[in-house]
């Protein structure tokens, strides 16, 4: 039941309606990651790593490196015991 709506409507956890065109702006801002991620880098702050880096653009280079991992096209044999099961 809703009772009092906001300019910030969440219908889900990925679907939000917005009813003033300038918070868009706001919520549309790149996000930083925090400082909780500093003591991420091993041995000491000076060698960042995928957990530890903070500035984006020297994260995207490091997530792509690895991205090749995590995508099922990749692995021809997994793909391969994918269809058997199916």
């Amino acid at each position: 039941m809703l009772i009092a709506p906001g300019p910030l409507l969440r219908f889900s956890y990925n679907e939000v309606s917005i009813s003033y065109p300038s918070a868009l702006q706001i919520l549309s801002t790149p996000l930083r990651k925090a400082d909780f991620y500093k003591p991420f880098a091993v041995p000491n702050s000076n060698y960042n790593n995928l957990l530890s880096e903070r500035d984006s653009k020297l994260y995207a280079p490091m997530r792509s490196n690895v991205a090749s991992a995590y995508i099922l096209l990749e692995c021809p044999e997994e793909r391969a015991d994918d269809r058997r099961n199916y």
